[in-house]
């Protein structure tokens, strides 16, 4: 699963962030973020991270960008 999310990633060095967050067994959908740097020139190859999800029945894997996943966490 891992392999199969960091090979879907657009990103350079990409690597898995954390421990695979599974599913109930009905979605068959095991989620991973992963982490790297952009690989657009353009992009000055900041930091970056993808969401990947990953199909167990059909053993492929999605991403989607994900930076906006951690944005600050405002003060009460």
């Amino acid at each position: 699963m891992t392999a199969a999310c960091v090979a879907a990633s657009a990103l350079q060095g990409a690597r898995a962030a954390g421990q695979p967050i599974e599913f109930d067994d009905g979605t068959g959908i095991t989620a991973l973020l992963i982490t790297g740097r952009h690989a657009a020139g353009h992009m000055d190859a900041r930091r970056a991270r993808e969401l990947c999800l990953f199909d167990k029945r059909s053993r492929t894997a999605a991403v989607s960008p994900a930076d906006s996943l951690f944005t600050p966490l405002s003060r009460p």
